[in-house]
C-alpha cells in the first residue's frame, strides 16, 4: 500500500521489513481527500479491519498514462493487472517521477528498524520456502550489496535519504503520536491502535536467538559500516 495524503500534506514510504503494514493502515486514516492516494493491501485480516474502521478504500493508485514506463507495463502483466499501479514498496525516486513537483510540497514519512534485526527478518522471509535452505551467512555473503540496496532504496531520492520523519518499528504507537503532535495532526482513534497492534507476520524465526547466532565478526563489521548513518540517526 502506498499513501499520499494531499489533504494532510504528507506521503508515506513503505520500506521492507519495518512493520510497515500496521503503520500504513493507521496512516491511511489521513487519506480521505478525493485526490489522496491509497494503494491496495493483499492481507485479508488487514482488509477486514479497513472495512471495520471505515478506512479509505483503494483509490487513485494507477500510474498516469503519461508517466508509464516499460517496466511498469511488465510489472502489471506479471501481476495480472489491467493497468500499471504504484507498488507496495514504491520508492521516493519512483514517486518523484510519478508526482513530479507535488512531492516537494509534501512531508515525507517512513518507517525504520534496527538494521541487524531487519536483515535477519529479511533472511527468514526470503528463504523460508527454499529447500535446502541456505545458512544465514551463506545467504548474506552471496549478495550483501543487494541486501543493503533493497533495504535502503525506498527512502533515497537522488542518492540521499529524503525522509522528514521516521516511525520506529520498536515504538510504532509512540512514534505516530509524536508525529501527530509535531505536525498538528489529529491522533488516530484509540480503538484502531488497539485492534491493529503490532502483530508479526507468520515466520519460522526463533526470536530467542541473538545477533551473534546469525552474524560473524566480518558480517557485523559490514553492517555497521554500511548502515552507519541509520545507527547514528536513530540511536540503535
Amino acid at each position: 500500500m502506498v499513501l499520499v495524503s494531499y489533504s494532510n500534506s504528507f506521503v508515506y514510504l513503505r520500506p521492507r521489513k519495518t512493520a510497515s503494514t500496521t503503520t500504513e493502515l493507521i496512516l491511511s486514516t489521513y487519506c480521505r481527500g478525493p485526490k489522496d492516494i491509497v494503494g491496495p493491501t493483499g492481507d485479508s485480516d488487514r482488509h477486514r479491519l479497513r472495512e471495520l474502521f471505515q478506512l479509505p478504500a483503494t483509490k487513485n493508485h494507477q500510474i498516469p498514462a503519461w508517466k508509464v514506463r516499460p517496466r511498469h507495463i511488465r510489472n502489471a502483466l506479471r501481476r495480472g493487472r489491467s493497468r500499471p499501479e504504484m507498488e507496495n514498496h514504491t520508492s521516493a525516486q519512483e514517486l518523484d517521477h510519478i508526482l513530479g513537483i507535488k512531492l516537494q510540497q509534501l512531508l515525507i514519512i517512513s518507517s525504520t528498524r534496527e538494521p541487524f534485526d531487519r536483515i535477519i527478518s529479511l533472511y527468514h522471509f526470503r528463504t523460508e520456502s527454499l529447500n535446502p535452505r541456505p545458512s544465514f551467512l551463506e545467504w548474506f555473503w552471496s549478495k550483501p550489496e543487494h541486501i543493503v540496496r533493497e533495504l535502503r532504496e525506498t527512502t533515497l531520492l537522488n542518492g540521499f535519504d529524503c525522509v522528514d520523519y521516521y516511525i520506529r518499528q520498536d515504538d510504532v504507537e509512540g512514534s505516530i503520536r509524536l508525529m501527530c503532535e509535531r505536525f498538528k495532526l489529529e491522533p488516530p482513534p484509540e480503538q484502531l491502535f488497539a485492534a491493529l497492534g503490532i502483530t508479526r507476520k507468520p515466520s519460522d524465526r526463533d526470536r530467542a536467538l541473538g545477533i551473534t547466532n546469525y552474524f560473524d565478526s566480518s558480517a557485523i563489521e559490514f553492517v555497521e559500516r554500511e548502515f552507519a548513518k541509520e545507527f547514528l540517526r536513530h540511536g540503535y
